[in-house]
């Protein structure tokens, strides 16, 4: 201490300037959350408060007469006057130790170095001051400014922080999260300013550098280059912050699903000890503080990559999103306007992703619009899911989405747009959780002439619903359609040339016997070839069909009829009457090929008695018609004729494809002629196939 001087009675005392050499202190918290220097207080106190006993046990002296005009300022005039020109503090250290952590955490401070200039008691004086100091474990604070004590407390100072080493907070962190900071720099140029109207109001610019934590088996988890808030303003009275803008450079997380299908970053908070919260809870019984009000201006992301894995998949699943970045408007807790969303970023070596829209960040299920875009996704590096939901990888092809979320009041309406280029289907892997579809088929129904599956899928639900799940439901609905598509595959054909669900491209009809093309299934033939064209993927399948009845009645009858008219041909144009001529012929085959038949009794059951039984009414129509079914029913007709019959039915079919609708031989295949039954009329129906090529 140096230039001390008192003046009394004045009631003066200043100095030039006190200098403390490196002072040192020590302190820390105990395991029972105590500070080691409430002892010392405690001790003054019971000290100050003994004293006080020991004079008031003492007679008191009569108090002399105050005389206010020579009175000092013990005696009731002025009260002391104290002026210090510098203090200064060199070369200080400081400790602190949290021994309440199961692994204590330490903050060293050195090479304190402290100023204070024109130091005085008058009210309202303000003194300037500079401190500086470096903490042990990396980092150096400076703060430039002038501090107040009378009437109260006031400081306003710039406060300057570099490259502070934010892996001290180690021990504390590992209290509440199961991660391990390896890097990280706070900087920071703030102004800070304390009075009695505004207890702490910060504003500046605070950066986080170099960034990096790793789960406890030193996987990294999060990285970032820098982590930038401009133009921050926080008042503790108010509990507010704002922040201008925020930018986020080269970000970097890593996301695992592990086999037991459990987020990797949600594991990673402790939760709190429930036996340590009811002994807080009987101690202190405290009400929630008012929740933080924050509006962040718009935050921008630049060169964000992330690394996923899905390892729950019965093949794992990795990729990588590169090239992230874009902008988020601007978020508030106390409004509901919502933020709007512009993000994009590369998936794999050639795919993006984008994810545009707009949320209320708070409450993001109460009204919400989010747009996520993929385009040129190699699809065979989505085998792991196609795998999990049929069972089957995919060797190529290109993927392309569409999602449209609506949330509103927790209810999501999705519509989805699901575009497929040029798939290739691999091997199939063995899933029993897969669904059973023949994915073969369904890639071929729904690929046109170009290679190109384009599929709208529309979902909806309760979020708040526990068994919900967005995944689910996509894969529910997806399912749902291809199992229809593959059951119902003519049916799409249909849809194709604009024909609705009662149009039948699957069945091809002919009447008994015959092997010809009716005009009808000749137009129905020309819609396949046209829906065909379509879907150059399909190959169909033409199998003969014959029916045992209605078939050999067919063969029969035609073939009793072709016999019956060329006889009657082979008589010339004589004078007899064609239908004399008719009967003479049948009755002829009748007496040829049924020999035990006796026509003079067949004759007589078309024979009608009148009033007159001279001239009975003879019914030649119905006689020649009997003869003709007695006829058919005995014309033999073989298994192989019914097969041949069939055969030709399925050859007229694939000939009229092949040269009227043009389409390529090699995707019309005929198949095996098989017995069926009859249909309405008496039809014989051929019911064609489809495959994949």
């Amino acid at each position: 201490l140096t230039g001390g001087r008192v003046r009394l009675p004045a009631g003066e005392a200043s100095a030039d300037e006190l200098i403390i050499l490196k002072p040192m202190l020590e302190t820390w918290l105990r395991e029972d959350g105590t500070l080691n220097l409430a002892n010392l207080l405690e001790e003054s106190a019971d000290a100050l408060n003994a004293e006080e006993d020991v004079q008031r046990a003492e007679p008191a002296e009569e108090a002399p007469a105050i005389d206010e005009d020579t009175a000092g300022p013990e005696e009731g005039g002025p009260g002391l006057s104290l002026a210090l020109g510098r203090l200064q503090v060199v070369g200080m250290s400081a400790g602190f130790e949290d021994r309440t952590l199961p692994n204590p955490g330490a903050i060293k401070l050195s090479n304190l170095d402290l100023e204070v200039r024109d130091i005085s008691n008058t009210p309202d004086d303000r003194f300037p001051f500079e401190l500086g100091v470096s903490i042990a474990s990396g980092g150096d604070l400076q703060a430039t400014g002038e501090l107040g004590f009378l009437p109260a407390v006031v400081a306003k100072a710039g406060l300057k922080v570099e490259k502070l080493a934010l892996g001290v907070a180690q021990p504390w962190i590992d209290r509440v999260a199961r991660i391990a900071l390896i890097s990280g720099e706070l900087n920071a140029q703030t102004e800070l300013s304390s009075s009695p109207e505004e207890i702490l109001d910060v504003r500046g610019l605070l950066t986080v550098d170099a960034f990096a934590m790793s789960d406890l088996a030193g996987q990294e988890l999060v990285t970032w280059q820098q982590l930038a808030m401009r133009d921050l303003i926080f008042s503790l009275d108010a509990n507010q912050l704002e922040i201008a803008r925020i930018d986020l450079r080269e970000p970097y997380a890593r996301v695992r699903i592990d086999e037991e299908r459990k987020l990797n970053l949600a594991q990673l908070v402790i939760e709190p000890d429930a036996s340590l919260n009811a002994n807080n809870a009987t101690t202190e019984e405290t009400g929630p503080g008012e929740a933080l009000v924050f509006r962040l201006g718009r935050s921008y992301i630049e060169k964000g990559r992330v690394d996923f894995a899905d390892l729950s998949l019965p093949l794992p699943f990795s990729t990588t999103v590169q090239e992230f970045g874009g902008n988020i408007s601007t978020l508030a807790s106390d409004t509901q306007q919502a933020s709007e969303l512009d993000f994009a970023g590369r998936v794999g070596e050639f795919g993006e992703a984008k994810v545009t829209g707009e949320l209320i960040a708070l409450d993001p299920l109460a009204k919400s619009n989010v747009r996520l875009q993929f385009r040129n996704v190699n699809m065979p590096d989505l085998s792991p899911y196609t795998v999990d939901f049929a069972g089957r990888k995919i060797a190529a092809g290109k993927l392309n989405l569409d999602l449209d979320y609506r949330f509103q009041k927790a209810q999501l309406v999705g519509k989805n747009n699901i575009m497929i280029e040029k798939i290739r289907l691999g091997e199939k892997v063995d899933n029993p959780d897969a669904l059973d579809l023949p994915l073969g088929m369904a890639v071929a129904l729904l690929s046109d002439s170009n290679g190109v599956i384009d599929i709208d899928l529309d979902i909806e639900g309760d979020v708040n619903d526990p068994s919900f799940s967005a995944g689910g439901v996509i894969a529910k609905a997806l399912g749902n359609l291809l199992t229809k598509i593959v059951t119902s595959p003519f049916r799409l054909l249909g849809s194709l040339i604009g024909g609705g669900d009662d149009v039948d491209l699957q069945t091809v009809s002919f009447e008994p016997g015959e092997a010809t093309l009716s005009p009808p299934a000749e137009e129905k033939l020309t819609q396949l070839g046209t829906a065909l064209a379509q879907r150059p993927a399909l190959q169909l399948g033409v199998p003969g069909a014959y029916s045992a009845v209605a078939d050999r009645e067919g063969i029969a009858q035609a073939r009793v009829k072709a016999e019956a008219e060329a006889r009657v041909e082979a008589q010339g144009d004589d004078d007899e009457l064609l239908a004399e001529r008719a009967r003479d012929v049948l009755e002829e085959l009748a007496r040829e090929r049924l020999p035990e038949l006796q026509l003079d009794e067949v004759r007589a059951q078309f024979t009608v008695q009148d009033d007159d039984p001279a001239t009975p009414e003879f019914d030649t129509i119905a006689y020649l018609a009997a003869l003709q079914n007695r006829l058919v029913a005995a014309e033999p007709v073989s298994p192989e004729e019914l097969q041949a019959l069939g055969a030709a039915r399925a050859k007229a079919i694939a000939d009229y494809l092949a040269t009227k609708v043009a389409l390529p031989p090699e995707r019309v295949r005929v198949t095996d002629t098989r017995e069926v039954d009859p249909g309405d009329e008496n039809a014989v129906v051929i019911e064609l196939e489809l495959d994949a090529g």
